[in-house]
């Protein structure tokens, strides 16, 4: 994040005109794509009441301390401690391919957890939390993934002019613009290192979208319609899925990006309901994230 010269050039303006056609662009993608999904019937919810997985708080806490704990705590410890054991026996640092290998096996440990747990918890609840066979008219896995691809025609338009709208508005009271989400920057830092590269397709195209989604859509918002409506689950799962997000080094670029979660996270939260299946929403989560990672791969 940057600050700008006070006095506008003809860099400036155009800047300004940039962000106003990407955002009427957008905008009027958005009221096409959205009217047609509601004529068509697309943001109906299931009419018939289903039994919904038991998820206590209980789970909920420990099924974040999970992954907060690995991420934050046990992984960067690991590296460290491999770091310095390389440079103290073999006088170099590891190689790249080592910090792949070992980030591999912490999301491999997470996903492990999460499915021991819900286990003993309830021998079906991780399965009941990925696909919930008790709604109306179950689909098969392969169209729950259809609907979430489908579901990100639908929302992206609007994604974005969200975003290009809290852009525009923090250049022009501001004058600030250029943040970097941490995820791009991962991404960027990996593009000289092909194992490290690999790794990081891996994180954000499969891993990333399904642990997170198990973590908010699964948990979180399966724990929160037992005490609120489902719009009201999805809205507050939305709230702290956007949260989550947060960091410091992104600065006022926070604004933007979360907003833009915020509004992704509605469309995550509701077709998980819609089609009862994690599946959908890890759909959508992953279509998201290969867009984004393909703008960045193909159009720096």
């Amino acid at each position: 994040m940057h600050k700008v010269e006070d006095t506008q050039s003809p860099i400036d303006m155009q800047e300004y005109a940039d962000y106003i056609k990407s955002l009427l662009f957008f905008g009027f993608l958005s009221i096409i794509f959205l009217r047609i999904a509601q004529s068509t019937g697309f943001f109906r919810f299931p009419t018939t009441v289903h039994r919904s997985p038991t998820v206590s708080l209980k789970m909920v806490i420990v099924i974040f301390a999970i992954y907060l704990s690995i991420t934050s705590l046990i992984a960067p410890s690991c590296g460290w401690l491999m770091e310095s054991f390389y440079l103290k026996w073999f006088k170099i640092p590891p190689p790249d391919s080592a910090f792949g290998f070992l980030q591999l096996i912490f999301l491999t440990l997470i996903f492990l957890l999460f499915y021991l747990y819900s286990r003993s918890q309830n021998s079906r609840l991780f399965k009941e939390i990925w696909k919930n066979h008790a709604i109306e008219r179950p689909q098969l896995v392969s169209v729950d993934l259809g609907m979430g691809i489908l579901t990100w025609v639908i929302a992206f338009p609007l994604v974005t002019a969200v975003g290009q709208l809290i852009d525009l508005i923090l250049y022009f009271f501001l004058n600030v613009e250029g943040y970097e989400q941490v995820a791009v920057h991962y991404l960027k830092t990996t593009l000289e290192s092909p194992p490290l590269l690999v790794m990081a397709l891996l994180t954000i195209l499969i891993a990333a979208p399904c642990i997170e989604e198990f973590l908010f859509r699964g948990c979180l918002q399966t724990f929160l319609k037992q005490y609120m409506s489902t719009k009201g689950a999805i809205l507050f799962t939305s709230v702290c899925f956007s949260l989550f997000h947060f960091s410091l080094s992104q600065g006022l670029g926070n604004i933007s990006l979360c907003a833009s979660l915020f509004v992704l996270a509605l469309f995550l939260g509701f077709i998980y309901e819609r089609q009862g299946s994690l599946f959908a929403s890890v759909g959508l989560h992953m279509t998201f994230n290969l867009v984004s990672t393909g703008r960045v791969l193909f159009f720096p």
